[in-house]
């Protein structure tokens, strides 16, 4: 039985968590819950990474994630991104930016 191993790191556009998959058999299977959003379905994903979209029921309030993912054999792992990748994800929805921005 081949181990999964799973990773988190924020998406493309603010609200979306990419969730990286290594190991077990495809399709996963991946089932999102969590305090403080918005019910997500199980879905079926055939390659990584998975892009999860997370909206947050009370924006001024903080939210947990958790994404347990079931390879086609059965095995079976989950994840619950820190504190700091949440923050990091949900800080992009409260506003433009400054725009202070330096360049390089």
């Amino acid at each position: 039985m081949q181990q999964i191993e799973l990773d988190v790191r924020r998406g493309a556009k603010p609200g979306e968590l990419e969730l990286s998959v290594t190991g077990g058999t495809p399709p996963y299977t991946v089932t999102t819950t969590g305090t403080n959003i918005k019910t997500i379905s199980p879905a079926q994903h055939d390659r990584s990474p998975i892009v999860i979209g997370i909206t947050r029921e009370d924006p001024e309030k903080s939210s947990t994630v958790a994404f347990s993912v079931v390879d086609r054999v059965g095995t079976k792992t989950q994840i619950e991104p820190k504190r700091e990748v949440l923050d990091a994800l949900f800080g992009g929805l409260s506003g433009a930016g400054s725009g202070a921005g330096g360049g390089g």
